[in-house]
């Protein structure tokens, strides 16, 4: 089945950069996702000349690619080591992702974690929100070739960006607003408390606060998890409390249609990773006939 170029999959990283596109060859998508750590002890990739070189010769014309930053980097932390480290944190994953060449990196904001409660910013989400921006600016100030997304999250209390009006705050204090682009999970939307089976609503919501025209990508993940559960656990689409309707809806929503999308599937077999594929790439649109450069072409 020839799959849409902007449909693609988060891909767990393991031993070499090609071992992702096997298995993205593998499953035949031209755009996808990874952590720059491996899921098998969460440290970084060394990355070898050899297999770099194959890397960026398949990987030369393919667009869709982002890096997913590492949950350890906390912008808002009240924590000034933390702080600290997690801007260090960043820069190295922005070095690595311009050694890749990839440019698209998707960042959770962050939790407004070791401030000391005040009554004008209880759980110093105001002042982790400055943080944030102070951090986003000074990176953006020195890095001109890669594009950040800011994600909105699912949890709670001093967790910033799963109230999606944290991203008013937020614009209004970076310097280049108009660098920073921003991944909608529909997930952790529903998790958080959203009514986004109220497809209008939900769309209406997100021009408000986020703005549609700055949303560059769409994490589109079904829910094991009850609304307002305020847990973030990824189901299989149509296999979780969300539902396919929900999310199909919103996915092919006019003011969202053309926007690339990543599944974050949970480990599941190869034939359940392939039927989601399928599934969302029947929605819609006329498939597209490219495919996916061969590992052997060329070499």
């Amino acid at each position: 089945m020839n799959y849409k170029n902007n449909i693609g999959l988060h891909i767990k990283l393991e031993n070499s950069l090609c071992a992702l596109l096997v298995k993205a060859q593998k499953f035949n998508v031209l755009s996808f996702q990874f952590f720059l750590t491996k899921e098998s002890d969460n440290k970084y990739l060394k990355i070898d000349n050899t297999d770099l070189k194959n890397f960026l010769r398949i990987t030369k014309n393919l667009n869709n690619l982002y890096i997913h930053n590492s949950y350890w980097i906390n912008l808002c932390s009240g924590k000034n080591i933390g702080y600290q480290s997690s801007i260090k944190l960043l820069k190295k994953e922005i070095d690595l992702a311009k050694k890749l060449k990839i440019r698209n990196l998707i960042l959770h904001p962050g939790a407004s974690t070791h401030f000391k409660s005040i009554p004008q910013d209880p759980n110093g989400k105001l002042r982790g929100i400055d943080n944030l921006a102070r951090a986003l600016n000074l990176i953006l100030k020195r890095e001109h070739f890669i594009n950040l997304y800011l994600e909105n999250t699912a949890h709670k209390s001093s967790t910033i960006g799963s109230d999606l009006n944290d991203f008013i705050l937020i614009k209004e204090k970076l310097d280049f607003p108009e660098r920073i682009a921003y991944c909608i999970d529909f997930a952790h939307a529903f998790s958080y408390g959203y009514n986004i089976e109220k497809t209008e609503d939900f769309i209406n919501l997100l021009d408000k606060t986020i703005g549609l025209k700055n949303i560059k990508l769409i994490h589109l993940n079904d829910s094991l998890e009850e609304k307002s559960s305020k847990k973030d656990k990824h189901e299989l689409i149509g296999h979780g409390l969300i539902g396919e309707n929900t999310l199909k809806n919103l996915t092919l929503h006019p003011k969202l249609i053309d926007l690339p999308v990543i599944l974050e599937l949970p480990n599941s077999p190869e034939k359940d990773i392939i039927s989601c594929l399928q599934t969302v790439n029947s929605w819609g649109q006329p498939l597209q006939t490219e495919k996916f450069i061969s590992l052997t072409q060329n070499k």
